[in-house]
């Protein structure tokens, strides 16, 4: 159709012109007639330049792959000109207009550290303004040493035995994992009914499972990597060094093609060991994570897990306001001023920059001497961004930390966190001692009892055989009693002749302090004991 003809000429329009300009000069006569000036990114040469032919690279382009001429830093600073292909080539013209991109890479080795760098410089020649840059890699080999004491000799060694007990500290939370899990099942198959494992449960076995199969194979990969490095450097390093530069019977081509290719090996094992770091990174984060997820294991320590949990539906919504009008912001800074100013260059600039100010006011949006309509702007950033959403963010969270510390005060079986640490540690003693069922089957019996049932005592423990005797189901009533949040009320004095212990503890369980219940229970022994003796007497 006519449109798509359109579109079509316009496309290759767009393509004929996208070198031209500055980068051609239509009129220029002599030998340079026709030729580029300036370098166009994208379009570059693939004939011999220099005397070289063009080469993939992953060293020098940061792993991109792209063709480049590459030669020896020394060959280019130390020689004025150079013969090659029966030309003579001054190397100040090596690097023209026509380049693209300057790479300079070192390597350095320090036998004694065992450690071997790579130092990449990159220089960026297509904008106005050339833009330099560096990375620094490493690539650490552990090694057992023969001097000092053992602690500084034996590196490597101290590295497994130290990822040893990593080791059996993720088998032992696969472990508790396993368990968490299997008792999470027989909880939903015994009650069979929504809502009875909560979401955080199902989370909480997730991310434990995600943490362990990520230790695993870390440690899978990363125990083998260290213990090969060594090795793995010295076979690079030998040959580096094994290079014959000065062997006549082989080209300069071959020689630095074997030199290449040691680097770009190092390169390699530099970049696997860089990922594994990475990888190692984001378990450390999910670790991080999971540590404040097991801080909600007690309402006193759980602020930040229950302060997120609460606000979380209001933090959505608001996000859903604040996104849309920051990158809004953003992208109006970018369309006007993103030519002049380069914090503003870009979308991703333009959302860093006011990223940056709302922490550290005013950044790069400050208002002092600037234009009309960069003022206008920067107002409406500080006024929508600042001043309302930065603070809507504080109220929903001081809000939902509020509702947070209420709900803690009104819990009355909230005691400190000692107390409570202390408590499980007793319950799982005497759970041995006593042979107590498993908490679950506990928490299942109670869950099957009448809605409408206010107390639980000893008549219901010892009829339901969850115990294996009544002297067990004393001694669980005996932990339990002794919380003073189980005391709603006094128990009613009184000195019967005869005690029904039953009663008592009935009435105990859902009324009162079992100490103080036993107490008057002894107390009322000890008075029909005087009772019987002063009859006795009499008699």
């Amino acid at each position: 159709s006519w449109d798509n003809e359109v579109v079509q000429k316009m496309l290759q329009l767009g393509r004929a012109e996208r070198c031209s300009g500055i980068y051609n000069c239509p009129d220029l006569q002599g030998p340079l007639a026709g030729q580029r000036l300036y370098a166009c990114r994208g379009n570059r040469r693939t004939s011999r330049y220099f005397g070289l032919t063009p080469e993939k690279s992953t060293w020098f382009t940061g792993g991109s792959g792209v063709s480049v001429y590459s030669d020896y830093l020394t060959t280019i600073m130390k020689h004025r000109s150079l013969v090659r292909d029966g030309e003579v080539l001054h190397t100040e013209s090596f690097v023209n207009t026509l380049t693209e991109t300057v790479n300079v890479g070192v390597l350095l080795h320090s036998p004694a550290l065992s450690i071997t760098t790579l130092l990449s410089l990159t220089a960026d020649l297509t904008s106005a303004k050339v833009e330099v840059t560096y990375t620094i890699q490493h690539l650490l080999a552990l090694r057992d040493g023969s001097e000092g004491g053992w602690w500084e000799r034996s590196l490597l060694t101290r590295y497994i035995i130290f990822q040893g007990i990593v080791v059996i500290f993720v088998l032992v939370l696969a472990a508790d994992n396993a368990k968490f899990v299997r008792a999470l099942w027989r909880r939903r198959q015994t009650l069979k009914r929504r809502g009875t494992i909560t979401f955080r449960e199902y989370l909480t076995a997730a991310v434990d499972q995600c943490i362990i199969l990520g230790a695993l194979v870390l440690l899978g990969i990363m125990i083998p990597l260290k213990i090969t490095n060594a090795s793995t450097q010295e076979t690079i390093i030998d040959e580096i060094l094994g290079v014959e530069w000065g062997n006549p019977s082989e080209t300069y081509e071959q020689k630095k093609t074997a030199y290449q290719a040691a680097l770009h090996d190092l390169d390699s094992a530099i970049y696997f060991n860089s990922s594994m770091d990475t990888f190692a990174m984001a378990l450390l984060l999910v670790l991080v994570l999971r540590i404040l997820m097991a801080t909600a294991a007690h309402p006193r320590t759980a602020l930040l897990v229950e302060t997120v949990a609460t606000g979380f539906n209001d933090i959505v919504h608001f996000m859903f306001v604040f996104v849309p009008a920051f990158y809004a912001l953003a992208a109006v800074a970018t369309w006007r001023y993103g030519g002049d100013n380069v914090n503003l260059a870009t979308l991703t600039d333009a959302a860093n920059s006011q990223y940056d100010a709302m922490l550290g006011p005013p950044g790069n949006l400050g208002l002092s001497g600037a234009s009309g309509e960069f003022a206008a702007y920067g107002l409406l950033f500080w006024v929508v961004v600042f001043f309302f959403m930065i603070n809507f963010i504080f109220a929903i969270i001081v809000d939902s930390y509020a509702k947070v510390v209420q709900k803690i005060e009104e819990q009355v079986t909230e005691q400190d966190i000692i107390r409570d640490v202390f408590g499980v540690l007793q319950y799982q003693w005497l759970q041995r001692v006593h042979r107590w069922p498993p908490v679950t089957k506990i928490i299942d019996f109670i869950d099957k009892l009448e809605p409408d049932l206010k107390k639980i005592g000893f008549a219901q423990l010892k009829d339901f055989h969850i115990f294996r005797n009544q002297q067990a189901v004393s001694a669980w009533l005996n932990f339990y009693y002794g919380y003073l949040f189980l005391d709603p009320q006094d128990v009613p004095s009184g000195k019967p002749s005869v005690v029904d212990y039953d009663q008592v503890t009935e009435r105990a369980a859902s009324e009162g302090d079992y100490c103080r219940a036993r107490l008057r229970d002894m107390e009322q022994r000890v008075m029909s004991r005087i009772a019987l003796l002063e009859a006795a007497a009499k008699s």
